[in-house]
């Protein structure tokens, strides 16, 4: 991904996995990139992209570094929001996997997710599943 797009982030449930919150990796790796950048990204797999605001986008990036180079990952707060947004998108069972490990994760930050959950406009979705407690 990094040799097609430098700025792409990975996020969701494939930022879930990349993170450890879930240990089965998605087949369709999600990722953002910023609204205004339409630029083609073929891969040898499939892709799920989502476009993002500049402020959004820029929000809680951590960098992997591979022998196959380096990778932007959201973090697991946000990204667990980002599941819930998208959650059309993603495989139930994936999906159900990371609200389950999410609410036994014990370095969950609620005031963190909560933050994300009001600027993505699913805050009330958080609180109805309860990851919010």
């Amino acid at each position: 991904m990094a040799r097609v797009n430098r700025k792409a982030v990975i996020c969701a449930d494939s930022a879930c996995y990349y993170m450890g919150l879930i240990d089965k990796e998605p087949e369709i790796l999600s990722i953002a990139t910023r609204r205004s950048d339409r630029h083609k990204m073929k891969m040898n797999f499939e892709v799920s992209r989502h476009y993002f605001s500049e402020q959004a986008f820029e929000d809680e990036k951590h960098v992997f570094d591979t022998k196959y180079g380096s990778y932007n990952v959201y973090g697991i707060d946000r990204s667990v929001c980002d599941c819930i947004r998208f959650r059309e998108d993603i495989d139930k069972d994936i999906f159900e996997l990371v609200i389950e490990n999410y609410r036994k994760y014990d370095k969950k930050n609620e005031e963190r997710l909560m933050a994300y959950a009001k600027a993505m406009r699913i805050g009330r979705q958080v609180e109805r599943i309860g990851l919010d407690r």
